[in-house]
């Protein structure tokens, strides 16, 4: 599994290096095409890495490995957490209306589109192709398009790569228990400050009373032990 790592990173690193020079003879759609299999392999040595400490099981193994949306999944995942987090950090966020269930949903459509489009644009940047009354090539991709890939690429390999490399070279036993604390201790602490902390996002208007009742009800029936399978999935 270590091995399968090193050579994910290694093939992300050619991808990029070979996309660099397609730029150079004024192919973007093909580099653009080779940014994002290097941020597919990247995606691909997270799953191997988490695997090893069984976040992720073998039975979803060579399923996600070779599936396109499982790894641009992994993508958006990050970036949304990088734009999350700069928000924060701007100390900017303004809440206009109480979060509801409903902007879950929402969210989650949003999520799903992101997520095609990169499909969708893999497909372009490779492939000709007509569609809705036009011809849609790698041609038309312009080079701020490969830019901003290629950017993207190159920094989540410098981040994933670093993380990949303490899970796979700290001892099995270690990075287990390493596990074992975040399932039995940092989730459940979390998931409970996410209790405690309802009544107040639902005093100050910050969440609706349906999403404040659906906490509540969660809280209670994790307490109780009483969750079945349907109303685990939905907490989820």
């Amino acid at each position: 599994m270590k091995k399968g790592v090193e050579l994910c990173f290694k093939n992300a690193s050619s991808f990029i290096e070979d996309a660099k020079n397609l730029v150079e003879h004024e192919s973007y759609g093909h580099a653009r095409f080779l940014a994002l299999s290097a941020i597919e392999e990247i995606c691909k040595a997270f799953i191997y890495a988490l695997n090893r400490i069984e976040v992720w099981k073998d039975e979803e193994l060579t399923r996600d490995i070779t599936n396109h949306k499982s790894k641009f999944s992994i993508l958006v995942f990050f970036l949304l957490s990088d734009a999350v987090s700069k928000v924060i950090k701007k100390g900017n966020m303004k809440i206009n209306k109480p979060l509801d269930i409903a902007d879950f949903k929402e969210m989650g459509k949003d999520l799903e589109s992101a997520i095609s489009d990169l499909k969708v644009g893999r497909e372009e940047s490779l492939y000709v192709d007509y569609q809705q009354g036009k011809w849609i090539s790698p041609f038309d991709i312009p080079r701020k398009e490969y830019e901003a890939w290629i950017e993207i690429a190159q920094t989540k390999k410098a981040e994933i790569e670093l993380f990949c490399n303490n899970i796979m070279t700290i001892p099995i036993e270690l990075a287990r228990k390493v596990k074992e604390i975040m399932d039995n201790q940092i989730f459940p602490s979390l998931r409970e400050s996410m209790y405690n902390n309802a009544e107040d996002l639902y005093k100050n208007k910050a969440i609706s009373r349906e999403l404040y009742e659906k906490l509540r009800n969660s809280k209670r029936a994790h307490r109780e032990g009483g969750d079945d399978e349907g109303e685990k999935k939905e907490d989820e």
